[in-house]
């Protein structure tokens, strides 16, 4: 099945973010379980050990109602009374951790920087087309077909579907800005900037942020122009289609 240059970016862009979302998941810390504290009592007792990830801030005490062997994998002897818990915790913060490999790290900051100027050739092109057509007699943008909205729901607007291409690639951008915890000022979206990302351990940040700032520079049709050309092209990019385009 043939598809469309915009198709392919799209589908592109996302397997990028599941990608970082994925090495995210592997560089996240290991979890440990604290010691019990045993000087509470001198009784003899049975307590949960559960330290599987959906279970990694519980804590819980329950007596041993079976020898099975799954059971076994799940309760160890502790020496304690009932009333002692083992409580499980990240072994440092939660948040995603930079692998400690440099070439990773590189990998990682060149394909968002191949992204990044695929999409500000993109909407640089789109922001042309979308004057072009505002200052035309049909002010009528044809839909892309193939592109459908909620469960396939075919889009019969183009200024609709134009719309939604839009959010989506702000969304998703959004997304991989967080995971790789670029500064505000390298972001297009406007949420909130934590501590923590792909991109943030030691040194390597500001080696990104030099890289990243050399794409300010240069024609956005050709792909240059960094986050501030992709910012300014979607904004006129939305004016255009709300106030010139037939919905």
């Amino acid at each position: 099945m043939m598809t469309t240059p915009l198709e392919d970016l799209l589908t592109t862009t996302r397997q990028f973010l599941d990608l970082l979302g994925l090495i995210v998941e592997i560089s996240r810390p290991p979890l440990r379980a604290n010691v019990p504290n045993t000087s509470q009592s001198s009784g003899s007792g049975w307590s949960y050990r559960d330290i599987g990830p959906s279970n990694a801030s519980s804590t819980a005490s329950t007596s041993p109602s079976s020898t099975d062997s799954q059971e076994e994998n799940r309760y160890s002897w502790t020496g304690e009374s009932p009333s002692v818990s083992t409580t499980t915790q990240a072994s440092s913060s939660s948040g995603p951790h930079a692998p400690g490999d440099t070439s990773t790290l590189l990998l990682i900051l060149a394909c968002y920087i191949h992204i990044l100027r695929l999409n500000v050739a993109l909407f640089a092109h789109i922001r042309e087309y979308f004057q072009m057509v505002s200052e035309s007699d049909n002010r009528t943008i044809k839909p892309l077909p193939g592109l459908c909205g909620f469960d396939n729901f075919p889009l019969q607007s183009g200024n609709l579907q134009s719309t939604m291409i839009i959010h989506l690639v702000t969304n998703m951008f959004e997304r991989i800005e967080s995971l790789l915890g670029l500064p505000r000022e390298l972001r297009l979206g406007s949420r909130e900037v934590g501590n923590d990302g792909l991109l943030r351990s030691q040194g390597f940040l500001k080696l990104a942020q030099s890289l990243i700032h050399r794409e300010d520079r240069g024609r956005p049709e050709e792909g240059k122009g960094g986050v501030k050309s992709l910012r300014s092209n979607m904004k006129k990019a939305k004016r255009l289609l709300r106030d010139h385009i037939a919905p």
